[in-house]
């Protein structure tokens, strides 16, 4: 086979399909979308033309169940039905001013055409559209079949939308309830006609509808779907377009009619495909369209559709040109290349193919030749790689003495720490026995300044001891500690002030804490902390009694203790020191200890992975704050 048969062939299977593929699959996709989009924006549509509508008649429901009850209807109706008498002329024309005066109102008011009142029998009594005076006035009501004064006097009641032969075909619509008397007999109807131009007006409101999208009213009737409003595309259907319910034509108004909710495509009333989104209104009995030609809809889609088709042709076309050029361009270079590399691959690294052509194959061709040059370099340096791996051998094992002399050293500074205690307390313990043998045995014989000196003596000893058992514990918190496991602190805190009842109870201190958790760390060393820190807080005390109080605050995967009293506090430029070994801030005939409790406690924290600070303000209290795991369970 050919280069250029090949050539051609990967690009039909990897190119060409791939694409056709994908772009087939984009449009599709592209389709779903738009169709998607429209169907979302044409429920919105249709959802608040439906809102709208609902709302306006509920509110007319309410206006004429409010209106037929106030107390001037009830009273001056009565007498709009009685035969006029000339002595009852002028409370007539009163009658008929107050209900001018207050019915006018509903004129004013968006959605009302007229208001009219009815005697018992159906007749017109009044209007308050003084125009329709002569046409309404003494006549029955008119809408088809008297509905509207037949059920109208049952109840509030809503007619259908109709023709008025009386008004040159003009569409109405009614809306009808009883009036009572003051006695509750039945003495006629108040009837509003609606304003359909103001129902009209925001149900074919075509904003977010484009050029072809419009919304539908309609009702069933028999076997068939009528519309209730005039159309973009037939201003004449309102009470004349019916589709029947069997017809592929109007589908989305046959679903809504039969009082279903939903979207999709189909066709229109005019036969033109749409999307289409349809709901019920079953208080009206009207289903309600919102629809937009899928020609306008999938406009874009389309056209790019269009675009890319031809833009496919012309580079499909230029590709092929492109790889027949080709074929003759690469296959002499390509020959070259082939010898090159049969040359170095048979050992002949001097070889080289020497091609100076700027394109793919020459870059190939030249990377050939620093192949065959790295190579000999590699050849060369192999010896050195040799060396370096025996030189990384030697220094692994270096690494592995020192660690072996690491861990002698720290079981011969365990070792040495026993016996600098033993050796170091030894004498101490010698020194203290000898004093209290001579005060004892020379008691008396001394004068008071040797009584005071051997006093000094033994305090010295004991302060010595202290400092030497301290310094033990201090060395012992890395290299005798108990493996880490979950502590209760509430237990842990019970058990230290026990420990400290003594000194709680001669200071009159109060120990207050908050419900503390359970961390994971060694007990005996976290006992050590908190009665160091507890402690601290008894010892350095102001003239208050002490108040100490112990809290903790989860941060992530520690939890922050902090152990607070109202002592003599520290001063800021002292916090960094109180932590050293041996540093004191008070003279030791004030405030007794050996100055290592803190530095204790702080190795103590950082063994437990956490952090120790102090916040405090002089003669106000203390704050030491410290941070520890959480148990193994809570992590």
């Amino acid at each position: 086979m050919t280069v250029r048969t090949k050539l051609l062939s990967i690009f039909l299977l990897f190119v060409v399909l791939p694409t056709a593929l994908f772009l087939g699959f984009f449009f599709s996709q592209a389709r779903a979308v738009m169709k998607e989009k429209n169907i979302q924006s044409l429920i919105s549509v249709g959802e608040l033309k439906k809102e709208r509508i609902e709302t306006y008649f509920a509110t007319c429901r309410h206006e004429l169940e409010g209106t037929r009850n106030i107390r001037l209807l009830r009273n001056t109706l009565p007498l709009l039905t009685k035969p006029l008498q000339p002595q009852a002329a002028r409370s007539y024309q009163l009658a008929i001013r107050e209900l001018d005066e207050h019915l006018s109102l509903f004129l004013k008011t968006i959605g009302y055409k007229d208001v009219m009142l009815t005697d018992r029998e159906g007749r017109v009594v009044y209007t308050v559209d003084k125009s329709q005076w002569a046409r309404h006035v003494g006549k029955p009501l008119q809408d088809p079949g008297g509905q509207a004064f037949s059920r109208g006097r049952q109840g509030v009641y809503l007619s259908d939308i109709f023709r008025d032969p009386l008004g040159e075909n003009a569409l109405r619509m009614l809306g009808a309830a009883p009036v009572q008397d003051l006695q509750g007999n039945f003495t006629g109807l108040i009837v509003f006609e609606f304003d359909l131009e103001f129902i009209y007006g925001f149900i074919q409101d075509t904003t977010g509808l484009g050029v072809t999208g419009e919304t539908l009213l309609g009702k069933r009737v028999g076997d068939a779907a009528l519309f209730l409003n005039p159309l973009r595309h037939d201003p004449q259907a309102a009470l004349l377009r019916t589709v029947r319910m069997s017809n592929v034509k109007g589908l989305p108004m046959q679903n809504a009619v039969r009082g279903k909710k939903g979207a999709g495509i189909g066709r229109d009333y005019r036969g033109k495909e749409v999307i289409a989104a349809w709901d019920f209104m079953p208080a009206l009995g009207w289903g309600l369209v919102a629809k937009i030609d899928t020609s306008e809809a999938f406009a874009e889609v389309n056209h790019l559709e269009r675009l890319v088709v031809i833009m496919g042709i012309v580079l499909l076309l230029s590709a092929l040109l492109a790889i027949f050029l080709l074929s003759r361009v690469i296959t002499g270079p390509l020959q070259a290349l082939q010898i090159g590399t049969e040359v170095i691959g048979s050992g002949n690294l001097e070889y080289r193919v020497g091609t100076t052509a700027g394109d793919e194959i020459g870059q190939l061709s030249r990377s050939v030749d620093r192949m065959a040059e790295n190579l000999k370099k590699v050849l060369a340096s192999r010896d050195d790689l040799e060396r370096e791996v025996a030189d990384r051998k030697k220094a692994e094992e270096s690494l592995s003495r020192a660690i072996a002399d690491l861990n002698r050293s720290n079981a011969e500074l365990e070792q040495f720490s026993a016996v600098v205690s033993h050796d170091l307390q030894e004498p101490l313990r010698t020194v203290e026995s000898y004093v209290h043998l001579l005060t004892r045995r020379y008691v008396g014989q001394f004068d008071a300044d040797a009584d005071k000196f051997s006093g000094f003596i033994v305090d010295s000893v004991n302060r010595m001891q202290l400092m030497i058992n301290d310094l033990l514990q201090l060395s012992r918190v890395g290299t005798r500690g108990k493996e880490f496991q979950p502590v209760d602190c509430n237990l842990l805190l019970a058990n230290v002030l026990g420990q400290l009842h003594r000194a709680i109870e001669e200071s009159g201190a109060m120990v207050t804490s908050e419900p503390l958790p359970t961390v994971n760390g060694d007990e005996t060393q976290l006992a050590m902390l908190f009665q160091n820190l507890i402690g601290n807080a008894l010892k350095f005390r102001g003239e208050a009694p002490p108040r100490i109080h112990v809290g903790a605050v989860r941060k992530g995967n520690l939890w922050c203790f902090s152990v607070n009293d109202n002592g003599i506090g520290i001063d800021p430029a002292y916090f960094a020191r109180v932590f050293l070994i041996f540093q004191r801030l008070h003279p030791r005939s004030r405030y007794e200890g050996t100055g290592i409790g803190l530095a204790l406690g702080k190795k103590v924290v950082e063994r437990h992975g956490g952090t120790i600070w102090v916040e405090s303000q002089p003669g106000v209290g203390t704050t030491f704050f410290f941070t520890l795991p959480t148990a193994t369970a809570e992590g």
